[in-house]
């Protein structure tokens, strides 16, 4: 189950014939990771390396927490000594990992960590889109779940900050557009007329529980996320183009949260969209409370 048996088979693609749940093609091996993984081959079987390789990602991802921590202000050493140190910690109040490089498997997600860090660090700098674009593009070819929330921050500072009011109004008529044929092309050709796309959303839904819907993680844990967003809202101290950033992060947070949470518990089995449910809505937020934790803290 999970990811175990991937970057073996990534290795040796006959491995496990005729073996319905660990098929080639399947989701979770659509990632530049096991490209890699195929390219070193054995090696990579070889835990010498992939401590190495771990220890990088961390130094690299370390190294990107750093300098969101300067970009909020923190600049003595001191400073950013205990940002480092609080960061180091878990702080997983939803069901969402929680870590800046996750130590739970050694697959995609570990080295979705980085990417989207230093994405969502250029895109609070408001660096240009010539390294933003590049991250935003590497980031779902790493892992297309651990995606979404980093690159639709990015999209949103890309169409505040570059666009004019032209631009604005035709990448909103395009991302519209894109969201009508999407539904268009699945109520058309994709969904089948039975209700198994229904029971295949109810099936996800019960396997992932509280990862995937935030309304089912103790009552606690929603309260101690709102107060977390609350606090980014009332921010004070940054730079004024920095507090108006870490607001919209925050408002977003509370927007995913809210219809993320609605959708998955009441929507109706005519609404239900397996492909949507796949976006595991409470590990989206671990992006949002990342960059309230830092900005809070400095």
């Amino acid at each position: 189950s999970g990811y175990e048996g991937s970057a073996y088979q990534a290795i040796h693609p006959e491995s496990f014939p005729n073996d319905p749940f660990m098929s080639i093609t399947r989701p979770m091996m659509w990632s530049l990771l096991y490209l890699v993984v195929r390219l070193v081959g054995e090696l990579w079987l070889d835990d010498r390396l992939t401590i190495v390789v771990f220890a990088g990602i961390t130094a690299v991802t370390l190294v990107g927490l750093d300098q969101t921590v300067k970009l909020f202000g923190a600049r003595q050493a001191g400073e950013r000594a205990a940002m480092l140190a609080l960061m180091l910690l878990g702080h997983q109040i939803l069901m969402n990992g929680g870590a800046l490089v996750t130590h739970l498997e050694f697959a995609s997600a570990t080295f979705a960590g980085p990417v989207n860090l230093w994405l969502l660090y250029a895109s609070l700098a408001g660096r240009s889109p010539r390294l933003v674009l590049p991250l935003m593009f590497l980031s779902p070819l790493v892992a297309v779940k651990q995606a979404a929330m980093p690159v639709l921050i990015a999209l949103i500072f890309l169409w505040r900050d570059r666009l004019g009011p032209r631009g604005k109004g035709i990448a909103a008529v395009v991302a519209g557009a894109t969201v009508v044929l999407s539904l268009a092309a699945y109520y058309g050709f994709f969904r089948p007329p039975d209700d198994s796309h229904a029971r295949l959303f109810d099936f996800r839904l019960r396997q992932d529980e509280a990862e995937s819907n935030p309304f089912w993680n103790p009552l606690i844990n929603n309260l101690q996320f709102l107060a977390l967003c609350l606090g980014g809202l009332l921010i004070r101290g940054l730079h004024p183009s920095l507090v108006a950033r870490v607001r919209i992060i925050a408002g977003l947070g509370l927007a995913v949260w809210l219809l993320g949470g609605v959708y998955l518990s009441f929507a109706p089995d005519a609404l239900k969209i397996p492909y949507v449910g796949a976006f595991n809505v409470s590990r989206m937020l671990w992006w949002t409370q990342y960059v309230l934790f830092v900005a809070i803290g400095v």
